[in-house]
């Protein structure tokens, strides 16, 4: 699901036919890795949209909705007031690079005319998005890189423009049949041909990779041990020619009805039927990411809700602990109530101030005529009737409390019946309807 090199100059060649010498409109920023900026073209309107995130960076037209933050963060304050008004003047890839410069055409503080530069860096975890002069020199970054990230190369204000330091691989446009078969012999026989292909060459998707194999060998995964070198070169030089003469189809695969790749060329390793064609690269890329972003959202959501019913079902459960704990206290209800009666019974035998009494119970006789003695703890504070009331007040309460302690905890028992049923149903959602 790389956006490579190759999708990278398919997207380009869409902006540059049709976008050069759109005047700017606006520029937004709806999200922090992300800048939208609507151009009046001779066409119409158009939108580029540029990802400069580590999930899903790219740069394309883009039909797609975005909501805007109520205040525009300062990077896109800074477009705003230097680009504003501009033209868009050239947009070119550098090298077989995941790297876009685009130049505008504007005017500086003192009205006269200059060119600025916005390049965007699609490079996965490395993504980001640069503003510089027309002399290169960086004048803000989305993302500053300092000696503390990067001892190779440092993106900061002030400074020249580098492109990031080059991959120890071959650019596959300057690719000669001779040189690929030196270095297909080269490679170790056991190593796989998708593997051979995107160590080798740079800007080649794993994807784009394993599509080269599958239609040399019909299998993506053949080692080059059987490959045939000059089959390999063919369908590898096709693929190189398409990125050459701007013929692109951009393509994306499916499995069960769900987009699983894409890329700038059909995914014939997919099955012709798992395939959707689409005329643009940016109408493409909607239809990818804009499902995919969906989704995430979604999830987000989901997780979020899932989140605060956690949070309710622990606390109903620990709810539910105690009262059955105080449920269970309530079972000594009958006991207070004995006690109560065994105080009234034996008033005359109880002195005031006492801790506690022996007390005898006249409502059990045993088989020999005598009465069980019981011992029950007094409180010394009061008199022998108020502890007796003490002892029936505490059964009352106990007797209503079995009552609503029972509602309360089949109320209980419910609500987390319902949250549970929330939480399967939120595993189950698929749009911001269901959720």
């Amino acid at each position: 699901m790389a956006f490579d090199a190759g999708m990278l100059a398919c997207a380009v060649a869409e902006i540059r036919e049709t976008a050069t010498g759109g005047r700017i409109e606006k520029i937004y920023q709806p999200e922090r890795d992300e800048v939208v900026i609507q151009l009046r073209t001779t066409l119409g309107g158009r939108r580029i949209l540029i990802n400069a995130g580590s999930n899903n960076p790219r740069i394309c037209y883009s039909a797609l909705p975005k909501e805007n933050p109520a205040v525009p963060p300062m990077f896109c304050l800074l477009l705003r007031k230097r680009l504003g008004g501009g033209k868009l003047a050239s947009i070119e890839q550098l090298g077989f690079e995941r790297v876009v410069r685009l130049g505008f055409d504007c005017r500086d503080e003192m009205g006269f005319e200059c060119r600025k530069y916005l390049i965007a860096e699609v490079m996965g975890k490395y993504s980001n998005l640069i503003f510089t002069d027309g002399d290169m020199k960086v004048i803000a970054a989305h993302r500053q890189v300092d000696f503390t990230t990067s001892s190779r190369r440092q993106v900061l204000p002030g400074m020249k423009y580098e492109l990031p330091p080059a991959q120890d691989k071959t650019d596959p446009r300057e690719e000669t049949e001779p040189g690929f078969c030196e270095r297909f012999n080269a490679a170790p026989a056991d190593t796989r041909g998708d593997r051979f292909i995107s160590s080798t060459y740079q800007g080649v998707s794993s994807a784009v990779a394993r599509e080269i194999v599958w239609r040399a060998t019909r299998h993506t995964d053949t080692p080059l041990k059987y490959c045939d070198a000059e089959r390999l070169w063919r369908e590898f030089d096709g693929v190189v020619r398409m990125i050459k003469t701007d013929s692109y189809e951009p393509t994306i695969a499916t499995e069960s009805g769900r987009p699983v790749e894409y890329a700038f060329l059909p995914l014939n390793q997919y099955g012709a039927e798992s395939l959707r064609r689409y005329d643009s690269a940016g109408a493409l890329l909607d239809a990818y990411y804009g499902e995919r972003d969906r989704e995430q959202k979604v999830k987000q959501r989901a997780a979020d809700i899932l989140r605060m019913i956690a949070n309710a079902n622990a606390r109903i459960s620990r709810k539910l602990e105690h009262q059955r704990q105080e449920l269970a206290e309530c079972a000594q209800g009958e006991e207070f109530k004995r006690q109560g009666d065994l105080i009234k019974a034996n008033l005359y035998a109880i002195e005031k101030g006492s801790r506690e009494a022996m007390l005898t119970d006249y409502s059990e006789m045993r088989e020999d005529g005598t009465f069980p003695v019981c011992r029950v703890v007094l409180d010394p504070m009061l008199s022998p009737v108020d502890n007796a009331q003490r002892l029936y007040k505490k059964y009352n309460k106990s007797k209503h409390a079995t009552v609503e302690l029972t509602r309360q905890i089949e109320l209980g028992e419910q609500e987390l019946e319902y949250l549970r049923s929330v939480s399967d149903s939120l595993e189950h959602a698929e749009t911001t309807e269901d959720l």
